[in-house]
């Protein structure tokens, strides 16, 4: 069923093929309206608070469809991944410029997958810039190496908080003052001074005094 805006702009048509004509001019209009819209959604796209698996599928559904409205300029996957990366967040930042120093570059796909592992990897460390990583992606320039260096940095992470976990237990040691400390440094039992430690009592002289005759 025909609209009635839309059959204002074909009621004056005197023959099919002129109404026909006006409908492809009419809907070409309303594309590239779209299109610019479009256009202009994804030169402003930016991940903010977006996954990674979010913010690269919303990428990938604005460029289908303008790719669909002009398939005579289709996106390619190159400007695609320009598109991505200006729009990341910040603290991707060095971990992309690491990735763009490989001789061989990613496709789009393992590129996305590259970051998802960053992405889960800042989040176990608690958003901390890993500043290493990146300094050996510049070294090695290999996906392989990356995956190396990841698990390298989670046994180290395990490491870390295990001597943590050590060291809060001898903080945690209970100093004895020294009445709890025998003769030869040994605890006793009752928490008192040991036997060889405890005062002496004083003895008083069985004597009986006797008056002095000067003052008798």
């Amino acid at each position: 069923m025909i609209e009635e805006d839309v059959l204002e702009h074909v009621r004056d048509a005197k023959t099919s093929h002129e109404a026909w004509n006006t409908f492809a001019k009419l809907f070409s209009k309303k594309n590239d309206t779209r299109l610019q819209l479009l256009e202009s959604e994804l030169l402003s796209v930016v991940q903010r608070d977006l996954t990674i698996a979010q913010y690269f599928h919303k990428v990938k559904s604005l460029c289908r469809e303008i790719s669909e409205l002009d398939p005579e300029a289709p996106i390619s996957e190159t400007r695609m991944k320009r598109i991505i990366i200006h729009g990341l967040r910040p603290k991707f930042k060095g971990f992309v410029a690491a990735v763009q120093g490989w001789k061989n570059q990613p496709s789009l796909v393992e590129f996305e997958n590259l970051l998802v592992g960053q992405e889960a990897l800042a989040k176990q460390m608690g958003g901390v810039s890993l500043k290493g990583e990146e300094e050996a992606l510049y070294a090695h320039k290999d996906s392989d190496v990356f995956k190396d260096e990841l698990q390298s940095a989670q046994i180290q992470l395990s490491l870390g908080e295990a001597e943590n976990a050590a060291d809060g237990d001898i903080g945690d040691e209970k100093i004895q003052s020294p009445w709890q400390i025998g003769v030869h440094g040994q605890p006793s039992d009752k928490g008192e001074p040991s036997e060889a430690e405890a005062p002496i009592p004083l003895r008083r002289s069985a004597r009986t005094k006797k008056p002095n005759p000067k003052y008798a």
